[in-house]
């Protein structure tokens, strides 16, 4: 399993945990501070794509009979997007511009994303499992 990490001591100390519990499992903390390109892009190229991370899960989730988890953490920002929701035809739209709310925009969407992938990866794994 790999994990994005903002802080690596943190996640360092989740891992040793984890392996504390389950000592056979292979975890590798991966550092992503979003707040710097550099960071992001060293992160893409140590990280899988997502179709691979998909395969590297199915194959995990068929030989353990465990799923896999995707964890998508957002703070309460989501819940203060622009009034309207999400600009989806005008994302960089500078005349209302608010920092403020395209901030809950963008956490508005993660979450959206998070939803969305959660119900197709329970379509795919049930299908996966149904074959």
């Amino acid at each position: 399993m790999r994990g994005a990490v903002r802080n690596t001591a943190t996640g360092t100390g989740v891992k040793e945990t984890i392996l504390k519990e389950t000592p056979s499992a292979k975890i590798e903390v991966l550092e992503l501070d979003l707040s710097y390109m550099a960071s992001v892009r060293k992160f893409a190229g140590e990280f899988e794509t997502l179709d691979l991370f998909l395969e590297t899960m199915k194959r995990i989730a068929s030989q353990s009979n465990i799923e896999g988890r995707i964890v998508n953490v957002s703070f309460e920002s989501h819940k203060y997007p622009y009034k309207d929701g999400i600009h989806f035809d005008n994302l960089n739209d500078e005349s209302g511009y608010s920092s403020f709310g395209a901030y809950g925009q963008s956490k508005l969407a993660n979450v959206l994303h998070a939803n969305e992938l959660s119900r197709g990866l329970k379509v795919l794994f049930v299908s996966f499992f149904s074959l």
